[in-house]
């Protein structure tokens, strides 16, 4: 049940990853290398240590191999390049004649010929209030009174309503009902299709459709979804309903460029506001869908909005601003007929993922097959925000659903109120509003039902392709949507993008505790994690419409365990969690801290049960040696369990507790920091206990979810105070000798533990002497070899022309290219010499930095320096060119300068511009536009990183007034190349030479202008990036 003999097992296989193991034998290691000469210390030490010799260096290294070099997708470029028509997109552009698909496209404009305007009135008798029918024909004929009063009388003779009725409908199925129905729409046209048989009963939307089809093929071009429950407003503007709706429709085509008719406009509806129940579509619809109002799955419910949101995605689904109209029976309230899937657990409704994303792919399509470039323009992201509230503070939630972003977003916010006994609910109703892509919804449970649930409905509400859940109590930063959607666009297919949940700066005892025992760690794990495992769903962003997981409700109303279920499960669905640093909210301290963070522990152990393959056992920890302890009558002992446990955590915590207090307050915060942890764990087992679950004791919880070594070092750390209890148990029990002997393994054992909580990547920087791997590595006869490690498009060439100029310096460039050998005395393109290279790369390069004839003469004797630069390509280009180029970075003997260019964007756009030219040198670029869709920069963007990180590791150690590398910037070489190489000579130790500035071989800039008329999406970049460390870029040229 412990799981002994796994830890066990697993300990000798882990050891070395061990702080304590390595920073000893790194200590070994330093004071050898001090003591003996260094060639006889390089020679004994890896005898010494055979297996620790490559671990010793590698360690603390995060970068394990060199990076191959990543670059965005050429092709849109080499479209701008070739066509000048913009990037390629999906779709035939060329082909199809819009004429041919749609009947009119054009904008119509004030003083045209009225349109043929289309009522859909399906009229039912069933289930109606009253059920009888004398009070169906009083509720027909007040709502059909006020529908023909609605229609201006200069629209009266454009205006068909089109009525359906059920076959055999006790009342309306017959000639007398028919004949009074065309009385009561009397100054309207009035067209009744046959009975409908009984497949239509209940299906609103097949009759909806039937309808539709029905007035298109009469020339109608508007048509509005009616029922008979449904009355119309008086008009308190002078347009009517249907003037509004035709110029919310010209808007729509002005603002967006989309064809006219594009669209769907919804009336407001009185009784459901902020949901788009009864909307108005244009025959352009039916064109597109190729004569189909909703897909088959559509029977009778989600039709509405499920037309609204297909073209939300284009900034082009509206509400009415003065007309509306009242559903006086369906709607919010019960409906009249058993509808599918009614509960409320809408994941049953598949409209929202894959038949709605079928529908919007074919919108799409066909825009693209007119004009790309417009449809690609209007495209806006849909974006949902959900927030639950039990506290129903109606100022901070004011400022919750206020979210403004700096780009066109389609937004909508869901406020789930959890609590319909709050006394301010009419004023937190009173939130709900709806303005052109920005709609705010209340929905209010019956019952208070827990932070799961709610999130769940808000979940279940959110048509948008992603949703943002926040917590009802925190305070957003500024452009916390705008970081969110760059993240999007930068990194697309998350399972979870994790914002920074920031907590206030600590002033009481408890919240400097809680910060120094660092149990909030998940709230900003965004700013420590790339990839986090999961992170707190006060503030996180997730897919809305596709995503099949929702919230637990097994965990905790009040929180708890639910985020790390919820955000795991997701990643089994979509890829890794994303961190966005830029999305920022402020996170106030809890009234009772300590009583909430030991309220997560219910929840905690919840997910040994839901995510089994993220659990590892371990020895019993402190609390469940203190029960061991008490059940065999030992209550000394359960008190020596807390006091160890005490003991060992004090120190770990007494670094980051209140630094800037005096000692005895950081000795107190220190001890109070240990309560948190150690309640969570009393609190786990009592959750273990109450629940009958035995079997997970000694079970934990991976946090990290398998990423690192996270679940090793907790078996390690908790099997070290399993020792130290057993250790301090014995010699509290033994006498004499043994107590003596006892104490002395307690001692080391002490010493030993304290060695581990140092952190390891600090000790090969300050304790061990740099020394190369491997001496016997031949560098031929230069006195000073060195190598350039650049990225291309950072200013190498100018670099080696820099240096080429200076006599005492024969400079190489890219001796390791894959197609040829370009050396400081020409270029070979010999297949022979190449794969001799190739071949054993370390003996030509001894023979490279050899002095060679032509180096003499050119040189004017001999060089005193020789080098050559490298990318990352060439690095990677083979197992044998790996192993070189780690034994050089390790190899003091050898000069290594850095070079990179601060702006990563400048360098993406140069390297692309060279690459669908072949122009790397002299010729002029400006011509070249480029397209660079966010997520090709983004993975750019981290292979330059990774690959500049893998080289900076390697060389630690190697730095200092005396070091053998330093690191220059492509931005330095441009403002002061005179200067910079002065620095550089001085570096390589040969004579200071003033470069000419001139010369014909120096190497020239091929761009002048800048990005923003480099890049076509230029702007697309910039707010994709915004708030990120690379905002910079798109500014500082």
């Amino acid at each position: 049940m412990t799981g002994i003999a796994d830890v066990i097992r697993r300990a000798h296989k882990s050891a070395w990853h061990m702080a304590a193991t390595l920073g000893v034998l790194t200590l070994i290691d330093a004071v050898l290398y001090l003591i003996l000469p260094k060639r006889f210390a390089a020679w004994m030490v890896p005898r010494l240590f055979p297996q620790w010799h490559r671990d010793l260096r590698m360690a603390s290294m995060k970068q394990q191999h060199c990076p191959r070099p990543r670059f965005p997708d050429q092709r849109p470029t080499m479209a701008l390049l070739h066509d000048g028509d913009g990037p390629i997109r999906r779709g035939d552009i060329s082909g199809g004649n819009r004429e041919a698909r749609t009947r009119s496209t054009s904008t119509p404009v004030l003083g045209d010929k009225k349109s043929q305007w289309a009522i859909l009135l399906p009229i039912t008798s069933r289930s109606s209030p009253g059920n009888d029918g004398p009070s169906i024909w009083e509720r027909l004929e007040d709502n059909a009174q006020r529908l023909v009063e609605s229609v201006p009388l200069d629209r009266r003779n454009f205006t068909t309503v089109y009525v359906a009725i059920d076959q055999r409908d006790p009342v309306l199925d017959s000639d007398a009902a028919r004949k009074r129905i065309r009385e009561l729409l009397t100054g309207l046209k009035v067209d009744i299709c046959a009975p409908l048989p009984p497949a239509y009963q209940g299906a609103i939307c097949w009759i909806w459709a039937m309808l539709a089809s029905r007035a298109v093929d009469n020339d109608a071009e508007f048509f509005v979804l009616l029922g008979d429950d449904v009355y119309m407003h008086e008009e308190k503007s002078s347009l009517g309903w249907q003037d509004e709706v035709e110029t919310c429709f010209r808007n729509i085509s002005a603002e967006t460029g989309l064809p006219f008719g594009c669209g769907c406009v919804a009336i407001q509806d009185e009784a459901y506001q902020t949901f788009p129940t009864f909307p108005v579509m244009h025959r352009l619809h039916l064109d597109v869908f190729k004569g189909e109002l909703f897909p088959p799955e559509f029977r009778n419910q989600h039709g509405d909005p499920f037309l609204y949101e297909i073209y939300r995605r284009w900034g082009a689904s509206r509400y009415t601003k003065s007309a509306k109209l009242t559903n006086t029976v369906g709607g919010a309230a019960q409906p009249r007929y058993n509808k599918a899937g009614s509960q409320l657990d809408t994941r049953q409704d598949k409209w929202r993922g894959e038949v709605l994303s079928r529908a919007i792919e074919s919108l799409a399509d066909w825009l693209d097959r007119g004009d790309p470039e417009v449809a690609a323009a209007a495209r806006v992201p849909c974006l949902d925000v959900v927030i639950p509230t039990y506290r129903c503070d109606e100022s901070a939630l004011r400022v919750l659903t206020s979210l403004r972003s700096e780009r066109p977003v389609a937004l909508h916010t869901t406020l789930v109120v959890d609590r319909p006994d709050a006394v301010n609910l009419d004023a937190i109703r009173r939130l709900a509003s709806q303005e052109h892509n920005r709609t705010v919804r209340v929905c209010v449970l019956e019952e208070n039902s827990g932070a799961s649930w709610a999130r769940n409905v808000g979940l279940w509400q959110s048509f948008g392709d992603h949703v943002i859940l926040l917590d009802d109590d925190v305070i957003p930063e500024k452009g916390l949507l705008d970081a969110y959607l760059g993240a999007l666009e930068r990194e697309p297919g998350a399972a979870a993008y994790v914002g920074v949940t920031e907590l206030p700066v600590p002033t009481t005892l408890v919240q400097q505790a809680m910060a120094a025992c660092n149990i909030c760690y998940f709230y900003g794990v965004a700013r420590h994690q790339r990839h986090p495992p999961w992170g707190v769903t006060a503030n996180i962003c997730v897919p809305a419409r596709l995503n099949p997981v929702s919230f637990d409700r097994r965990f905790p109303k009040t929180g708890g365990g639910e985020d790390v279920d919820f955000c795991i499960r997701s990643q089994q669905h979509f890829g890794k969690c994303v961190a966005v640093p830029g999305a920022r909210v402020l996170h106030p301290y809890w009234d009772r801290p300590l009583q909430q963070v030991s309220g997560w522990a219910d929840g905690d152990v919840l997910c040994l049960e839901s995510l089994p393959l993220s659990t590892f056992r371990t020895t019993p920890n402190w609390v469940e040696l203190a029960l061991l302890s008490i059940f065999f009558q030992r209550p000394d002992l359960a008190i020596l369990s807390v006091l160890i446990e005490v003991f060992m955590l004090m120190p770990r915590f007494f670094d980051s507790a209140a630094p800037r207090e005096f000692l005895g307050r950081r000795l107190l915060v220190s001890l109070i920091a240990v309560f948190p942890p150690m309640l969570q764990d009393a609190r786990r087992l009592c959750s273990k206990i109450r629940r009958m679950r035995f079997t997970h004791l000694c079970l934990h919880f991976d946090w990290m979810n398998k990423t690192g070594n996270h679940s090793t070092e907790r078996q390690l750390t908790i099997l070290s105070r399993t020792l130290a209890f057993c250790l301090s148990a014995a010699a509290l029990d033994s006498e004499g000798s043994v107590r003596i002997t006892t104490l002395i393994c307690l001692f080391l054992f002490c010493f030993v533990w304290c060695i581990n909580q140092a952190d390891l990547r600090i000790i090969p920087q300050i304790l061990k002497v740099p020394r190369p791997l491997n001496l016997d590595l031949d560098l031929g006869d230069a006195k000073v070899p060195f190598v350039v490690f650049a990225f291309q498009r950072t200013g190498s060439n100018l670099l080696c022309n820099l240096l080429g100029q200076n006599k005492q310096i024969a400079m190489h460039y890219e001796i390791f290219n894959d197609k040829a050998i370009y050396s400081h005395d020409g270029i070979c393109n010999a297949q022979d010499e190449i794969g001799k290279r190739d071949s054993s790369p370390a003996d030509y390069l001894r023979d490279a930095l050899s002095i060679t004839e032509r180096a003499r003469s050119e040189g004017g004797g001999k060089p005193k320096a020789v080098g050559f630069k490298v990318f990352p390509e060439h690095i990677c280009r083979s197992t044998k060119s790996r192993e070189l180029f780690e034994e050089l970075l390790a190899d003091t003997r050898v000069r290594k300068i850095i070079l990179h260019r601060r702006n990563r964007l400048a360098v993406c756009v140069s390297a692309l511009r060279a690459s669908v030219t072949g122009q790397y040198i002299k010729k002029k670029l400006d011509y070249v536009r480029v397209h660079i869709e966010p997520e090709g920069l983004q993975g750019f963007i981290d292979n330059y990183d990774c690959y500049y990180s893998y080289i900076r590791e390697r060389l630690a150690g190697q730095g200092g007034d005396n070091g053998c590398w330093m690191q220059i910037t492509y931005e330095e070489l441009i403002e002061d190349h005179q200067g910079t190489a002065g620095k550089i000579y001085k570096f390589l130790g040969v004579t200071p030479f003033e470069p000419r500035s001139g010369h014909a071989g120096q190497s020239q800039r091929q761009t002048n202008g800048d990005m923003s008329s480099a890049i076509s999406n230029f702007e697309e970049l910039r707010h994709a990036f915004s708030g990120t460390d690379r905002e910079t870029d798109f500014y500082d040229i």
